[in-house]
């Protein structure tokens, strides 16, 4: 199992970049299913194979370097041989800020890095390949987004419709109230969200609702599922379970056989399920 080098920026750039990492191995076989998460990645490998799979369609393909936007479906990441990757884990307006580009134009992409940046992602994949460490990498990284930061700050709707959306229950109606809290129309709120986030505030509304369910079975497996039910607001089990089926391919249940022996929630946190390689 690999260590990556983790690097926290500072300044500015820690308002929108949450994680730096850097992962290396002269021999390396692993593979697992990530379920959808909380936020966009920028990734740059080097490796011998690299591939993020979603039913069957290689969304990384021919890419060694790409922006990875919101996935409300599982993905699997296969990676063989020498090992070498770096990557950025965005906050959730991270990545429009470096990009100036609608997030929702990342959804369930992986675009890759020169589509975005042209020449200077060439340059910045070979700074990286020459780079003499894993701090000297952070640091590039850190560079390089710290440069491409817009000079605009991210609108107010979008920041206050994420902190009213974690406290928020399930709710046909969290939408509208949450737009009349805001003074603002629903459409506007959505319109706004989708910019800024990179998802609708009803898709991020039910990726974090699950993310916390996902968090709360792995921390406690022996757990009822009918608490975690009440405590996230479902009308009762059946909803749960299809709600997580959606999202996970998983009923809880096979999630919670996966924790108990030991395939997920490991290496790669509550959203990770080790495969077979």
């Amino acid at each position: 199992m690999i260590t990556p080098y983790l690097y926290r920026p500072t300044g500015l750039l820690a308002t929108y970049v949450d994680t730096i990492w850097v992962s290396k191995a002269p021999e390396f076989c692993y593979s697992n299913t990530t379920l959808p998460m909380l936020h966009h990645e920028m990734i740059i490998d080097f490796s011998g194979r690299f591939d993020i799979v979603r039913n069957a369609q290689n969304l990384n393909y021919g890419c060694s370097a790409w922006l990875a936007g919101l996935q409300t479906l599982p993905v699997t990441t296969t990676t063989e041989g020498n090992h070498f990757s770096a990557g950025v884990i965005f906050r959730p307006a991270g990545l429009y800020a470096v990009t100036g580009i609608d997030a929702i134009q990342f959804k369930e992409q992986c675009i890759p890095l020169e589509d975005v940046f042209g020449y200077g992602a060439d340059l910045l994949i070979e700074q990286i390949y020459l780079a003499s460490g894993p701090e000297h990498i952070a640091a590039l990284l850190e560079k390089f987004l710290s440069g491409r930061l817009k000079n605009q700050p991210i609108h107010t709707v979008a920041l206050a419709g994420l902190h009213l959306l974690n406290d928020a229950p399930l709710s046909d109606g969290t939408v509208n109230t949450i737009a009349r809290t805001l003074s603002v129309s629903s459409k506007t709120f959505i319109h706004v969200f989708k910019q800024y986030i990179g998802a609708t505030p009803a898709q991020w509304h039910h990726l974090l609702l699950l993310n916390k369910a996902l968090k709360m079975l792995a921390t406690n497996p022996a757990q009822k599922l009918s608490n975690v039910c009440y405590d996230l607001n479902f009308t009762d089990q059946a909803h749960f379970i299809r709600f997580f089926k959606r999202y996970t391919n998983l009923t809880p249940s096979l999630y919670l056989k996966h924790i108990q022996h030991k395939k997920a929630g490991l290496m790669g946190g509550p959203n990770s399920i080790e495969l077979a390689v």
